[in-house]
């Protein structure tokens, strides 16, 4: 996997076959597929790191793991996820369940509930933490270039079909040139933070604007005890 920074390594006149936007969980998959197809990839990411929404603190080393982002699986429901599980040799385990739990309800009312949970399905926690996942798609990308902080801003139809692709690094605006492009994010960004040329049809963009994010406006705080109770 070649990770470069700040595109002195990449040059700018080259025409690339696909350029995947978003290294989260979708785009390492689908750089992951092509590559695997012998196609040139490049993979363009705004944060300074891979995975997306999926954040861990803590590592292989630590006694502890937490799930920042995504948490459980739930094979009868993601049967994607769970191939590539099995597939990449993920390991997972059941989340603990057993007692009581506590729920504050949108009028702040906090409710107690007992230990019913065994009508629900079995939610599965992977060993190491969900960025496992995203660590593991990543450490078979072998040729894919990928370039983190760096911004996609937008496309171009160019007259013989390929396509602009602009993109912002740290210390640069910059055109590339793709044969086609992967955009791996939510619709909504698509729609919101990025410019085409011609525009897009009014009907897609409203589309994509009122499509969900899943998970999109929750928190999560995590506590830690001393000793169970």
């Amino acid at each position: 996997m070649h990770e470069s920074r700040n595109f002195k390594s990449i040059p700018q006149a080259k025409k690339w076959p696909v350029v995947v936007v978003g290294a989260g969980v979708s785009g390492l998959l689908a750089a992951l597929l092509l590559e695997e197809r012998g196609v040139e990839v490049l993979l363009v990411e705004a944060r300074d790191r891979l995975g997306g929404r999926v954040l861990g603190l803590g590592g292989s080393a630590a006694v502890q793991h937490f799930d920042l982002g995504p948490s459980w699986v739930w094979p009868d429901y993601n049967p994607r996820i769970d191939h590539w599980l099995e597939k990449l040799q993920l390991h997972t385990f059941n989340q603990y369940d057993i007692g009581q739990s506590l729920m504050e309800l949108p009028t702040r009312e906090v409710r107690r509930y007992g230990s019913d949970f065994g009508v629900q399905a079995t939610s599965l926690r992977l060993k190491g933490g969900t960025t496992s996942l995203a660590k593991a798609l990543a450490s078979r990308l072998e040729k894919t270039v990928i370039e983190l902080n760096t911004e996609f801003q937008g496309m171009a139809t160019e007259p013989d079909g390929s396509l602009k692709v602009r993109i912002r690094t740290e210390s640069a605006l910059l055109n590339l040139v793709a044969e086609s492009v992967v955009l791996a994010l939510p619709p909504r960004m698509i729609a919101t933070a990025s410019r085409w040329e011609p525009p897009l049809p009014t009907e897609q963009t409203n589309r994509w604007e009122k499509s969900p994010t899943w998970m999109a406006g929750q928190a999560k705080f995590v506590a830690t005890y001393e000793r169970p109770f």
